[in-house]
């Protein structure tokens, strides 16, 4: 009844129990390992393949390409500044003017400074609901939910993956139409115990008191 797991596979488990593994086990036979007072079945972890830019620990699934960004430096410096000062920062603007290659900018210059974090891009574009934002976030990550999964377990497992990652730059694009359930989502996520910054773009000025904001012009 007990499973002894290697280091990568233990990383892809969730402690909240709700995250679902895809994955296949390879029996390689039986085997006494060094030290072990009996034979063990030794198997072979085969996950399911995911796309490229999956999320994964220590590394980033930026875009490849947002296009060409001139100009901006002092914006990229106000971002630099907002999230020394507070976790959550709103790149609001008009479409069109720059918002989500201002962020994956900053992004690139922040991995360059801090190697050691994760950092995770998530186009909310599609999303219409709260499923829907932790379908785009969990599957970025790595991870999935059971259909009938609730609510509670979503944001349980969605905490867990964050506290687990230790420190995580999240930005999220596009979300104007997710107004009140992204900022409810963002306040609960807040509460882990982990390293975890907050950048999002909108068309529209969003976010509370405990956030700041920056406008981005022509």
């Amino acid at each position: 009844g007990e499973f002894l797991v290697t280091g990568p596979f233990y990383d892809r488990l969730d402690p909240a129990g709700e995250a679902v593994l895809d994955a296949s086990l390879d029996p390689l036979g039986s085997y006494r390992l060094q030290g072990g007072a009996s034979r063990m079945e030794i198997y072979a972890v085969r996950f399911s393949e995911r796309p490229s830019t999956q999320l994964c620990v220590g590394s980033t699934n930026l875009p490849q390409k947002r296009g060409v960004l001139f100009g901006r430096q002092p914006e990229i410096e106000a971002l630099r500044t907002k999230l020394n000062e507070t976790d959550t920062v709103y790149v609001n603007g008009p479409p069109g003017i720059g918002k989500s290659r201002l962020t994956v900018a900053y992004a690139r210059r922040f991995r360059g400074r801090r190697p050691d974090w994760d950092i995770g891009y998530f186009d909310l574009g599609p999303a219409g609901s709260f499923p829907d934002i932790c379908r785009v976030i969990s599957s970025e990550m790595g991870i999935s939910f059971q259909s009938d999964s609730s609510r509670q377990q979503r944001l349980t497992t969605l905490k867990s993956v964050l506290t687990n990652r230790r420190r995580v730059l999240c930005i999220l694009d596009n979300v104007e139409h997710l107004e009140p359930q992204l900022e409810q989502l963002i306040d609960e996520l807040r509460e882990v115990d982990a390293d975890v910054q907050w950048l999002i773009s909108s068309r529209r000025p969003l976010g509370g008191p405990e956030s700041a904001s920056l406008e981005v012009g022509p």
